[in-house]
Order: C-alpha cells, then sequence, then structure tokens
C-alpha cells in the first residue's frame, strides 16, 4: 500500500497553484522511521502482528456465526452453519489479499476518476464484495440445508 500511497501523493502534487509539484520525486518529503517514537517495540512487532490478526480472526468468526446462526428462520446446529462459515472466511481473507494487491497496482486509477471521493469509493468497493461473500456463505448454507432436507421429504 505504500506504493499506492507515493503514486496518490503524485497526483495530487501534480495540480495547479502555490503546492504544483509537492508531490514529484524530487520535493517528496522523506518517509517516516519506522519505531522512531518507540523503538523498544521493535522487538515485539512480530507478537503484535500475531495478535491482530488473531484478535480480528475470532471476531470475525464470531460475527459469522451470530449471522449464521440466528439470522435465518429456524434453528440452526453449528455441524449445517459450519460450510458457511469456513467458505465465508476463506473467501473473506481471499478479497481482502486480492484487493489490497489491486490497489496497490492501480489506486491511481480511483484518484483520477473520483478525485476527493477515491477514498470513499475505495471503501464502497470492499464492503460490497465483503457484502457479496456474506450472502453467498448464507445461500451456501441454504443450499447445503435444503438438499438434505429435500431427500428426507421424498415420498
Amino acid at each position: 500500500l505504500a506504493h499506492a500511497a507515493a503514486r496518490i501523493d503524485l497526483l495530487r502534487g501534480a495540480g495547479c497553484g502555490r503546492d504544483a509539484g509537492a508531490g514529484l520525486p524530487d520535493r517528496a518529503r522523506p518517509a517516516p522511521v519506522p519505531h522512531a517514537h518507540a523503538p523498544w517495540l521493535e522487538p515485539l512487532e512480530g507478537t503484535f502482528t500475531f495478535f491482530r490478526f488473531g484478535i480480528a480472526t475470532v471476531v470475525l468468526v464470531i460475527a459469522l456465526v451470530v449471522a449464521h446462526k440466528w439470522l435465518p428462520a429456524g434453528h440452526r446446529r453449528m455441524v449445517e452453519i459450519l460450510p458457511g462459515i469456513v467458505v465465508t472466511l476463506l473467501l473473506w481473507l481471499l478479497a481482502g489479499v486480492a484487493f489490497g494487491r489491486y490497489l496497490a497496482e492501480y489506486s491511481w486509477t480511483y484518484v483520477v476518476y473520483y478525485k476527493g471521493l477515491a477514498s470513499a469509493m475505495i471503501a464502497l468497493m470492499y464492503l460490497y464484495w465483503t457484502a457479496s461473500i456474506f450472502v453467498y456463505g448464507g445461500a451456501l448454507n441454504a443450499a447445503i440445508f435444503q438438499e438434505r432436507v429435500a431427500p428426507a421429504q421424498a415420498p
């Protein structure tokens, strides 16, 4: 994402006026030094990253269990909703990585098309994909449930 941010700064600085050219490489600000304010935290960076991803995964799994267990009509057992939860989690992680890589290469297009609304449009696109993945996980659970119920109802 640093590469994408550099491109956005380059495009913003290419405008007219007092700050014209401020984003060009010859006038670029020096990059911030990592851990400049708290160098004693540098050895703990891996631990913080592990816990950050671990906590985010736990919160997402809890949200998925709540959404898949109590939002549909009727009572669902954990075994019945597990395929949708796993597929939703995996697709969400895959889409997040893919969208991050896409933004690293092509974020400048959002700035060109949407100008000051680029950040809002990027967030809306990510939320659109996330919502689609959540709906797909629920639809997968519904399809599996229908297949299990259909043979039991056959004469």
